[in-house]
């Protein structure tokens, strides 16, 4: 009875050291378990951020502002000016007479004695300053309309483009205009030969003559952008 008893608390003893030296989980073991998670998720962010990649394709784009203008003077010369009502100088703008000097004279109308030449007769002129505000050269930029309103906005006629050319130089302009680069532009163009007529409502206003240019100005790889100007006026008549 003794050896037995001496014999089962051997065996508890030993159950107990077993017991002891069992391997226990460990802390490192869940925590790489969580930094395994953390890298898989990781990896999905990643390849989504990859997937929604922005590549953006550079661009032009152009601004523009009103600097001055006026809608030139053909009282004494209203052959030289756009009348819509005749369909006058539709298309393309006629050449100027043979014999014109720059100040809008004709030499042949000074042959006689105390002659002072054409005073009421200058062409129509529009001064903007066009921006290329994108990424790449603007290719052919050009003045696509010119669109003259009344005051009270009704619409009168669109006017024809003579010439443009760079305000600052005088030379004409080519129509490229580089990235981040701007230039004023001088706009020739006809004004109306009956503007005292076309521009005038029964009852109003009949000593301004005044009209709004909505300027349409556009380029091969750029959106059209328009310009409208302030009330411009016709030229006031010098006498001769």
């Amino acid at each position: 009875m003794k050896r037995a008893l001496l014999l089962a608390i051997s065996l508890v003893f030993i159950l107990a050291a077993c017991v002891e030296n069992e391997p226990k989980e460990t802390g490192w073991e869940i925590n790489q378990n969580n930094q395994n998670n953390q890298n898989n998720q990781n990896n999905q962010n990643n390849q989504n951020n990859n997937n929604n990649t922005v590549i953006v394709t550079p661009s032009t784009e152009l601004d523009g502002m009103f600097v001055s203008g006026h809608l030139g003077n053909y009282l004494d010369c209203p052959e030289k000016g756009y009348d819509p009502n005749a369909n006058v100088g539709a298309g393309s703008a006629p050449e100027p007479p043979e014999g014109e000097d720059g100040a809008g004279r004709l030499a042949g109308d000074c042959a006689e004695d105390g002659c002072t030449g054409i005073l009421n007769c200058e062409a129509a002129q529009l001064t903007i300053r066009i921006e290329n505000i994108g990424d790449i050269q603007a290719d052919a930029v050009e003045i696509r309309s010119l669109r003259l309103f009344r005051f009270d906005g009704e619409f009168v006629a669109e006017l024809p483009v003579v010439g443009v050319s760079n305000a600052e130089t005088n030379e004409l302009f080519e129509g490229d205009l580089p990235a981040s680069d701007g230039l004023m532009l001088r706009v020739d163009f006809q004004g109306l030969s009956n503007a005292y007529e076309l521009l005038t409502s029964e009852g109003d206003r009949g000593w301004g003559h005044g009209g709004v240019l909505e300027v349409e100005v556009g380029a091969e790889n750029a959106p059209a952008i328009t310009i409208e100007s302030p009330e411009l006026y016709v030229l006031d008549a010098v006498a001769t």
